[in-house]
């Protein structure tokens, strides 16, 4: 095989598996939005984290492909980072989708609101927390949700607690 013939291997399958990962990435979105994590922002701080280190890898791979530099080691992390995004997506739908027990109902107050505009709008509920040691939690709900409520509002939360163990929140009401 000519070297160019390989290169253009290698960025094949660099490409595919960027696919792989992208793909994961929207799966595990669409599954945080179903099954909120309580923890739901630090799992997507986790994810965009490893986007950017793919991301760097990635150029740093392609650099050396051009330079016809030996990057097995880029190679190996970058593939054996690249399925994580779908390791989180399926332990959120598990833990969620299997999750038969009863809600716990948690009664608190809204303290602020928070939109993020954009393709994938995220709304936060920041509330005060019925956790021992923390002081606020960031909810994650819907557009309705998120309109209905007000600073100062007193809510309930449905908080179950997940197969895995993993805390999510299947509903907030007035």
């Amino acid at each position: 095989m000519a070297p160019a013939d390989a290169e253009d291997a290698a960025r094949r399958k660099f490409r595919n598996r960027a696919i792989i990962f992208l793909l994961g990435v929207l799966s595990f979105l669409v599954v945080s939005a179903r099954y909120p994590p309580l923890e739901v922002d630090g799992m997507l701080t986790f994810v965009a984290a490893i986007c950017l280190l793919l991301a760097v890898v990635g150029l740093w791979m392609q650099r050396s492909a051009a330079g016809h530099l030996e990057s097995e080691i880029l190679r190996r992390i970058f593939y054996g980072l690249a399925p994580v995004p779908w390791l989180l997506a399926g332990i959120a739908l598990v833990n969620g989708a299997l999750d038969h027990a009863p809600p716990e109902n948690c009664t608190t107050s809204v303290i602020a609101k928070r939109a993020v505009p954009g393709p994938w709008a995220g709304h936060r509920l920041v509330v005060y927390s019925w956790r021992d040691g923390r002081r606020f939690e960031r909810l994650s709900v819907t557009a309705n949700e998120y309109g209905a409520f007000a600073a100062g509002d007193r809510i309930t939360v449905h908080v179950k607690p997940g197969i895995i163990g993993i805390p999510w929140v299947e509903s907030v009401y007035h």
